[in-house]
């Protein structure tokens, strides 16, 4: 005979039995953590520069060669380079130049790639320093102190002084291609070289080996700029500055509405 319990007396003893926990799962071991060391970065290669030194003047000329007034020492910063000084070079100012074509000539005729010409200083053997050097396509010239023009070629480059006219003093100088001008004291302007553009601007094709004539501007010039086959000057005149170019006119580089050279011809 089966005897049922009070409902009161069941329920306290079922809360007084002890509980049974539920079985748990093992705990999973945490993943190790994988730490990544970044890789240190890797360095530059160093830029050679001409800094420290002074850099009075420079000029990059069409690409090929360079050209820059430094002080006597010329020094990169990687590798070191240093640039011996020419006997006879006035004061510590320096022409240097890099790049262009390797020496000998013969050496133009290789195939390959051809390595770029290390700084190298150029002759000034003249009693005035260079304050403004100018690169053409196949040569260079300095402007010295004292107000003559100096010029050497890419296979010689030894200077040389430019005969001008008797009593003229040049304030700036500007290579083309194959031509270059010059501004002088009072403001006319003198070009030589190739003229068969109009390069020298005396209304013909003529060209010359030295300093003559002087170009046409209807006023003194205060500036001058040549480029491949042409130049510019601003010019001083009674109703105020004009730029005044003339030469090759190519896509219309003269600025004039049209491609027809100037100073190739006599003006009508």
């Amino acid at each position: 005979m089966i005897r049922r319990l009070p409902v009161a007396l069941a329920s306290l003893l079922f809360a007084c039995a002890p509980s049974v926990a539920a079985p748990q799962k093992p705990r999973e071991a945490a993943a190790p953590t994988v730490v990544v060391a970044e890789a240190p970065p890797v360095p530059s290669p160093p830029r050679k520069s001409l800094a420290p030194l002074p850099v009075h003047a420079m000029s990059l000329g069409d690409g090929s060669e360079s050209c820059a007034i430094v002080a006597s020492v010329l020094a990169v910063s990687s590798p070191p380079l240093a640039v011996p000084s020419v006997p006879g070079s006035a004061g510590d100012a320096r022409v240097v130049c890099w790049g262009g074509r390797p020496r000998p000539a013969a050496a133009w005729n290789t195939t390959g790639p051809l390595p770029p010409r290390a700084p190298h200083e150029i002759a000034l053997p003249f009693a005035s320093a260079p304050i403004a050097v100018t690169v053409g396509r196949s040569h260079r010239c300095a402007l010295l102190e004292n107000g003559k023009v100096a010029c050497w070629t890419e296979l010689a480059p030894v200077a040389e002084l430019v005969p001008f006219p008797q009593g003229s003093s040049v304030v700036s100088i500007s290579a083309g291609d194959e031509f270059t001008c010059a501004l002088l004291v009072g403001g006319a302007v003198t070009c030589w070289g190739a003229n068969d553009e109009g390069q020298l601007g005396l209304g013909n094709t003529v060209g010359t080996t030295r300093p003559g004539q002087n170009v046409p501007l209807g006023g003194p010039a205060v500036a001058l700029s040549s480029g491949l086959g042409s130049s510019c000057a601003i010019v001083d005149r009674t109703g105020g500055r004009a730029v005044v170019c003339w030469g090759r006119n190519n896509n219309g580089a003269l600025g004039l509405g049209d491609a027809r050279n100037r100073g190739d011809a006599p003006v009508p």
